[in-house]
């Protein structure tokens, strides 16, 4: 039986080398797939963005000298640039999507790494161990006699 909270306590080294190695393996084996979705796709989002930027200067560069608001309105909506503009625009819109898709995957599983990390460490802890039981019988911390 112990007294002390920290005499019966698993050591801090020990329970972040626990989660270290959880999120590691669930990055190794699960992880690896949507990490490199997201960075391949998070590339390919600013090249077309910046492709959209350089196409829309080249329009704006050409349509500036048009001093009414109509004429200078119908060289940028007709000028053959603006039409790249536009499809690139879509482009990376399209890839950060399916970027921000492979994220929310990669912070899924290394949300439930994180929880499965904590539960580990609960039991491997012989003081919150010896707790569980009480939890369990008692999951609203109420004092029942």
């Amino acid at each position: 039986m112990c007294h002390c909270l920290f005499v019966c306590s698993l050591a801090w080294e020990y329970c972040l080398a626990i989660t270290f190695f959880v999120l590691l393996l669930t990055d190794q084996i699960w992880g690896v797939v949507n990490r490199h979705c997201m960075i391949n796709h998070s590339r390919m989002t600013t090249t077309f963005y910046q492709r959209q930027l350089h196409s829309s200067v080249i329009v704006m560069n050409h349509c500036s000298f048009y001093t009414h608001p109509i004429f200078h309105g119908m060289c940028t909506w007709l000028h053959p640039s603006a039409q790249d503009s536009v499809f690139n625009y879509d482009r990376s819109m399209a890839h950060y999507d399916i970027a921000m898709n492979c994220a929310a995957r990669y912070g899924g599983y290394m949300g439930a790494a994180l929880f499965v990390a904590s539960v580990v460490v609960t039991v491997a802890n012989p003081h919150t161990r010896g707790m569980i039981p009480w939890i369990i019988r008692n999951p609203m911390g109420f004092e029942v006699n």
